[in-house]
């Protein structure tokens, strides 16, 4: 480790660390800079707020941790991928999600890459290398997670943080999955291809993917964004809308009820 260095040195130190910041206000433990950053990022984009503070809970989390932003095909850190999950209490007693925690969302584990999807078997890609051992994080709120006109800094704060490694069974489910969605993607580029255009007059090539029950590879931040990326078909390369993969919570809601409490 580089002198200055502050990364965590393993699990335990890291664990030692989000232990003792547990229960703190995220107002208390964020720099002003990154409250600031906040601030007119959210004065920005006040149609759509929460897509701000969203982010922003994982830039508090690295940031107190000492984790410097990584290339989006490696990992945070050497030994774990770090993902920030805001949870809330549960609608009903009825609900599938009778129990708490309930995360209030799918959870993004990283952006999409068309070329990578269409040349690599599962165990050969990066969605794969973060899956394989993750420090899950879940952010908790006093209140309802709402768009408020102001942020509330104090009435956020990290809870139950653990690691999960998902068993053979989970890999395998997801492996099928992101098969079959390569298998679907395949398909579409050997046919007659499609062309769309987006709202900001970008023609994109057209490309639609199913969701598996828990694999979801769809657009972030809304299904109209603008942003794009480029896929190559047949030594042409295409813009094609901007996707992400997504663990729905369906899954993250077992996977907390099971490492957390046994169930």
């Amino acid at each position: 480790m580089e002198d200055g260095d502050n990364t965590p040195r393993g699990v335990r130190d890291l664990f030692r660390r989000l232990d003792i910041l547990e229960g703190i206000p995220m107002g208390i433990l964020a720099s002003n800079s990154l409250i600031e950053k906040l601030e007119n990022t959210y004065e920005l984009k006040k149609e759509k707020p929460w897509n701000s503070l969203r982010s922003w809970h994982a830039d508090v989390v690295e940031e107190v941790l000492g984790v410097s932003k990584n290339n989006h095909k490696g990992r945070d850190l050497d030994y774990a991928e770090i993902k920030i999950i805001p949870i809330e209490m549960p609608a009903a007693q009825k609900s599938k999600f009778s129990k708490w925690p309930v995360p209030k969302e799918d959870t993004k584990i990283c952006s999409f890459n068309y070329d990578e999807l269409i040349k690599n078997e599962f165990m050969n890609s990066h969605i794969y290398r973060k899956l394989t051992s993750v420090i899950f994080v879940p952010i908790q709120r006093k209140y309802k997670w709402k768009n408020p006109e102001k942020i509330d800094y104090m009435n956020m704060y990290m809870v139950n943080s653990f690691m999960w490694i998902p068993n053979k069974k989970i890999i395998s489910d997801i492996e099928n999955e992101y098969n079959n969605i390569r298998e679907n993607l395949l398909q579409q580029i050997n046919s007659e291809l499609k062309f769309n255009q987006l709202k900001n007059g970008t023609d994109v090539l057209e490309i639609k993917l199913e969701s598996g029950k828990i694999l979801d590879p769809r657009t972030g931040g809304g299904k109209d964004g603008n942003s794009t990326s480029m896929i190559t078909v047949k030594n042409k390369k295409y813009k094609v809308k901007k996707k992400s993969w997504f663990l729905k919570k369906n899954l993250t809601y077992k996977i907390m009820q099971s490492v957390m409490f046994g169930k």
